[in-house]
């Protein structure tokens, strides 16, 4: 493998395409949906929610301005419906205590990632900036909806998450997705990933890495997936480079992050990015992770990493399995949401989400920063020596299971319930133009002109 890849197209990719949308924004097309939401079992999944109210439940709903007030009267009037009690909470979104993604008000600042990476000052690290979780103890509430993603705190109450902050989002098919039908694309692709004991991952913008992909208690989680062990033990060997344009909080110049034996070693490129990641790498090269307990679900084993210096581990591999998620083009201020779309993949370095509490007990950091994938291959061997395709240059193999599209067929056409509302554009991989000359070196004002040209064309109904 060269030092430095520089991407282009490798064969044919699926041409850009976005969701038509229409009647965005009437409130009784918002309520249906949110009547739909409030229905659907709750099951403390941060990626794909339900709330499960019952009549005489008291809920507690908290949000940020960043939310569109209409969605939050579509919840209110659903919970009424179902007999539930809402409370709210809404602070500025713009104030001290805004959420840790929201680290400056720059849209799509993709290096806000790598400044989130600061050493703890307490151990209390899921304390909710909105004070939610205080409240809620205090008063007896059955359900609390709050926050956008992460790890869902341990309650002795149901704790759900709200993805879809604006009425574009609500436009969309993804809140009314047969569940049945999610189910079973995750089924498969849980399968699929498990039979695997050696993978390839591959992409255009740059990507190459194989890995062992050993058992390590990993559990299927609906709409992400996670491709390669999340725990970070003696067996971890990845090896390779990461690369793209675009993490969790926006876009960056083109960057590319090598890997060896499941540690970043070294970051080429990247803009501010990349400029702030190596300064955190040579910052944090000699930190040894702690050992920690995953969580409940996978087992409640203790896991001791991988004991040789260094931060930014490779344990996130997380492959979206939603079709109907799309990138919004009003008020797009991150890349957060899109993360789940179907055939999408982020790659996350640093501590795994279930080593918060220990690293910040010993005063470390206990953010990690991501590299997106879109039109991703992953290809992995069996046991046997068989070839098993997950991902296709971005599309779930998945959607051509029969199992999946016997699903599929009693709910409508499975061609168009399973093909994905949106692909981007990128020059040089399924649209016209050079992939470095024309997007790579500045991704962010070609993704915002997007936005732009989108939003104009986006008629929203019920705003007076």
């Amino acid at each position: 493998m060269p030092d430095t890849y520089l991407p282009r197209a490798q064969g044919p990719f699926a041409a850009p395409r976005a969701p038509e949308l229409e009647q965005a924004g009437l409130m009784d097309d918002l309520v249906a949906k949110a009547c739909v939401l409030c229905s659907r079992p709750s099951g403390r999944n941060n990626t794909q929610p339900g709330y499960g109210m019952k009549r005489g439940e008291k809920v507690l709903l908290g949000v940020d301005s960043s939310y569109d007030w209409r969605v939050v009267e579509a919840l209110k009037a659903a919970a009424n419906d179902l007999g539930a009690k809402m409370d709210i909470i809404m602070v500025d979104s713009g104030g001290p205590q805004r959420s840790v993604y929201h680290i400056t008000d720059t849209p799509l600042d993709g290096a806000d990632e790598a400044r989130s990476v600061q050493r703890s000052i307490g151990t209390d690290i899921r304390r909710n900036p909105y004070l939610v979780r205080e409240i809620a103890d205090k008063h007896n509430y059955d359900l609390v909806i709050n926050g956008t993603a992460g790890p869902i705190p341990d309650t002795p109450y149901r704790w759900e998450r709200l993805p879809w902050t604006s009425v574009e989002h609500w436009a969309g098919d993804e809140i009314t997705f047969p569940i049945e039908l999610q189910v079973a694309i995750d089924q498969v692709v849980w399968e699929q990933i498990q039979r695997c004991v050696r993978v390839r991952f591959t992409d255009p913008e740059g990507t190459d890495v194989t890995f062992s992909n050993y058992n390590d208690s990993r559990w299927m989680y609906q709409s992400h997936q996670w491709g390669k062990p999340l725990y970070i033990t003696a067996e971890e060997d990845a090896t390779g480079v990461i690369a793209g344009t675009t993490n969790h909080r926006g876009v960056f110049e083109w960057c590319e992050a090598r890997v060896d034996d499941g540690l970043i070693t070294s970051v080429k490129g990247g803009g501010e990015y990349g400029e702030i990641w190596r300064q955190k790498l040579d910052e944090f090269k000699d930190v040894i992770m702690p050992p920690y307990r995953t969580r409940k679900v996978a087992g409640s084993r203790e896991v001791a990493c991988k004991h040789r210096p260094g931060f930014f581990w490779y344990w996130e591999c997380a492959i979206g399995t939603m079709p109907k998620v799309f990138r919004p083009s009003t008020g797009l201020f991150d890349l957060l949401y899109e993360r789940r779309r179907s055939g999408l993949v982020h790659h996350g370095f640093g501590p795994n989400s279930d080593e918060i509490p220990e690293m910040a007990k010993a005063g470390l950091p206990t953010r990690h920063v991501h590299i997106h994938n879109l039109f991703s291959t992953y290809e992995g061997t069996t046991a046997s020596g068989e070839k098993i395709v997950v991902i296709d240059r971005g599309r779930l193999t998945a959607f051509d299971d029969p199992r999946v599209r016997a699903v599929a067929e009693k709910f409508g056409d499975p061609d168009t319930l399973l093909q994905e509302a949106w692909i981007p554009a990128i020059p040089g991989i399924n649209a016209e133009g050079d992939y470095m000359e024309d997007y790579a070196g500045d991704p962010r004002t070609r993704v915002l002109d997007w936005a732009r040209k989108r939003a104009a064309g986006f008629v929203d109904r019920g705003r007076r």
